[in-house]
């Protein structure tokens, strides 16, 4: 395939984190602060946490050490790494905040982090070709996971993946999904060779229907208590939308200008 396309928007989320929480009337966490050099920081390799206040990121202590999975908690001036999480990429939280997934080579695989301990690392599943993943409490814990095939799924306990969509005329691949409250339903980008017919749909665990939300050549995330994130060109915005009709309720607002994006090959 081979196609490259916008980086996801894991960098720009956070970055955008504060503008969140005003739209939403509330104070955020205390703040991130980084008080010492990491390495190899990219887009896809940079997930917080559901509740704001955990950062997983894949880098390198070093310019010759191996990239492993690292977190960092809100105000905190440490960061561990997570043992047995080499090469890792591509991190993303389960819902309750205490288990990460990620990927390694054609693997996809977790590790639990609950209270600050790290525990195993569980392989779930192959997942060739993988780009962006998003974890549901559906089903006691439900992964959807994009492919050049098609989205596909498998349980948090892991077990064989099974393509849950089906590309249309001229797509080359279903990636980077994003759920929505209800667990059900996800937002998720439908790539294609011909620029015009690049666009978010809305899918569901329980259908193979799927519902155009936009043209658009960047991937979308659901921000409480009612935004659609995406960005266009180097300009983030933030979009009112109603989870429950699935449809946006007013016009984009601005929250970021100059928002890079790093190209992802599939």
């Amino acid at each position: 395939l081979g196609a490259a396309i916008g980086g996801p928007l894991a960098l720009a989320a956070v970055l955008a984190l504060p503008a969140t929480w005003h739209l939403r009337g509330s104070a955020p966490p205390d703040p991130i602060q980084f008080r010492h050099t990491i390495i190899g920081l990219s887009n896809p390799d940079i997930s917080i946490s559901p509740d704001g206040r955990t950062l997983a990121f894949v880098a390198k202590p070093d310019t010759v050490g191996t990239s492993t999975l690292w977190v960092r908690g809100t105000g905190e001036v440490t960061s561990p790494r997570l043992a047995g999480t080499d090469n890792a990429s591509q991190p993303f939280w389960s819902p309750d905040n205490q288990s990460i997934a990620f990927v390694v080579g054609d693997k996809l695989k977790k590790i639990d982090v609950a209270g600050g301990v790290s525990g195993a690392v569980k392989e779930l599943t192959d997942a060739p070709g993988f780009s962006g993943g998003a974890w549901s409490p559906a089903g006691g814990g439900t992964i959807v996971f994009g492919t050049p095939k098609g989205l596909s799924r498998v349980s948090a306990q892991g077990g064989p993946a099974q393509t849950i969509t089906e590309l249309g005329q001229g797509e080359t691949g279903h990636l980077w999904p994003g759920f929505l409250p209800d667990g059900t339903h996800f937002l998720y980008l439908a790539w294609s060779a011909e620029a015009a017919n690049r666009a978010v749909y809305v899918g569901a665990l329980d259908s193979k229907d799927r519902t155009k939300l936009m043209s658009e050549e960047s991937n979308a995330e659901y921000a409480a208590p009612g935004y659609v994130l995406f960005r266009r060109k180097a300009v983030l915005f933030a979009q009112p939308f109603n989870a429950s009709s699935l449809a946006f309720t007013g016009d984009p607002v601005q929250l970021a200008a100059k928002v890079g994006g790093q190209p992802f090959e599939f």
